[in-house]
């Protein structure tokens, strides 16, 4: 299954809107985007707004130093039945998810 499918469509429509190349580039995976992962996933964060939940997982890079994280999303809005994804600046760009709409805030 493609990276897309576990993406947030409000984060898909926003990057399709802004054209075929800014859409392919924001969902390369080439070979290069590949040899970067992503490991050891920690929840820091679920606030539940039945039926919406927002989980904040803080994941350990190969590619990031000094300590820092990978923040990933993970949005359900039927009581946790199913689940999608969004990397931190798509969560926190309002254009994506309007900001009354981000439970988790200021983090």
């Amino acid at each position: 299954m493609s990276y897309v499918a576990y993406t947030l469509p409000e984060a898909v429509a926003y990057y399709k809107s802004k054209g075929d190349s800014v859409f392919q580039k924001r969902f390369d995976l080439s070979k290069e985007q590949l040899s970067e992962f992503i490991q050891d996933g920690n929840i820091s964060k679920v606030v539940n707004d039945s039926p919406i939940i927002h989980v904040k997982f803080n994941f350990i890079s190969n590619n990031i130093t000094d300590g820092e994280s990978e923040v990933i999303y993970a949005i359900s809005e039927n009581d946790g039945s199913s689940w999608f994804f969004a990397e931190e600046v798509d969560y926190k760009n309002d254009k994506i998810i309007s900001e009354i709409k981000q439970l988790i805030k200021g983090e």
